[in-house]
């Protein structure tokens, strides 16, 4: 795939995207009894006027067109597109279901995440089969029931912690901006084409929407274009390890530390500490923590400021792993330290939010 590939993919994905997202903007008042994302309602809501939660409709649609223009213009298979596609609708629309209706639980929610991950086991051979742990690979690659147990947990999971992370203006999509950056530049170095142009497209089609979503907000990616774009992460950090012989299985992992690092210790916290289930959700995430220790800033008082203002503090805060894994995408023990040390990052900063200018401890809700 040449160069002039590689950005038409990119900008028709873009365009598509951005396009998309307007015209659900500007058609809001046809659809807005179903679409809307009101104000009140929900613990875990911090903007002020009611908004679009389908912008993962937005996303597709700027998939589907770089997907359909990548495979016609150079004559090439669209399998992988093709699959992907038919893997993640399960997801995908229950995702839409519960931001249409409000009716899908998270359980059966975290079912489909499940079937679509099986789809992509068997249709696309999306397998894990190696973790740099020699017991471990030798019973992914002996016992293909092991494998799939493995591989649609850690799908799965992805697919929810980018979900746990969609809290303000551009969060979600500015962490897969900067992950699917450095897959696409890893993929660039080891020249995959295949790679290189389905992480093209869908850098595009994320980048279009946050053009919308950041910094004032004007729609949502809602839970349809969440687990859409973790189902995508996921898939791409198993190919890219299965594809590059190359790559350590721990260089997609230190890419994603912050979303990864969010929802187990939310599972620890949520069921150990506080005796609910992990699925009902609270206020008291890490970038809820920073948008509340904001308040504490005149500057930063409106909140139409303080909710892009805690994207930009989480993104810089949480963007280090992935700048470290991209100039060591093949050595194992670094990239493990250095998940390790931004696990301990997280803990200790998010224990230092508890902690009031009086030093009395928050309680948690």
């Amino acid at each position: 795939m040449n160069g002039p590939q590689i950005v038409y993919s990119f900008l028709i994905a873009l365009f598509g995207s951005t396009v998309a997202g307007l015209i659900i903007v500007k058609t809001a008042k046809f659809h807005g009894r179903f679409t809307l994302d009101k104000t009140s309602g929900a613990i875990h809501k911090f903007h002020n006027v009611p908004v679009p939660r389908v912008g993962g409709i937005a996303v597709f649609f700027g998939l589907t067109i770089g997907s359909l223009y990548f495979g016609l213009d150079s004559d090439q298979r669209i399998g992988l597109g093709y699959w992907a596609g038919i893997a993640v609708l399960p997801l995908f629309l229950g995702g839409l279901a519960e931001d249409l209706f409000k009716s899908i639980t998270p359980r059966d929610r975290l079912l489909l995440a499940f079937i679509s991950a099986t789809v992509a086991f068997f249709q696309l051979d999306v397998q894990i089969v190696r973790l740099s742990i020699p017991a471990v690979d030798y019973l992914l690659n002996n016992y293909p029931q092991f494998s799939l147990l493995v591989t649609v947990i850690m799908v799965a999971g992805v697919s929810h912690a980018t979900n746990i992370i969609d809290g303000f203006h551009g969060l979600l999509l500015g962490t897969a901006i900067i992950t699917l950056s450095v897959f696409l530049l890893v993929a660039i170095a080891y020249d995959h084409p295949l790679l290189i142009a389905y992480l093209a497209i869908t850098l595009g089609a994320c980048v279009g929407l946050f053009l919308l979503n950041f910094p004032l907000g004007k729609i949502f990616l809602g839970d349809s274009g969440a687990y859409l774009i973790g189902f995508l992460l996921a898939i791409f950090s198993i190919l890219l390890v299965n594809y590059l012989a190359e790559i350590s299985p721990w260089f997609p992992l230190t890419v994603l530390s912050y979303p990864i690092t969010e929802t187990l210790f939310s599972i620890y916290r949520k069921s150990i500490l506080k005796s609910r289930s992990p699925m009902k959700p609270d206020r008291a995430h890490l970038h809820m923590l920073v948008y509340r220790a904001l308040r504490n800033y005149s500057i930063f008082y409106p909140a139409n400021i303080r909710n892009p203002a805690t994207t930009i503090v989480i993104l810089i805060l949480t963007a280090w792993p992935a700048l470290f894994a991209l100039n060591y995408p093949s050595s194992t023990l670094p990239l493990a330290l250095t998940f390790i040390i931004f696990v301990l990052f997280y803990l200790i900063l998010y224990k230092f939010l508890l902690l009031p200018r009086s030093h009395q401890r928050i309680t948690l809700p």
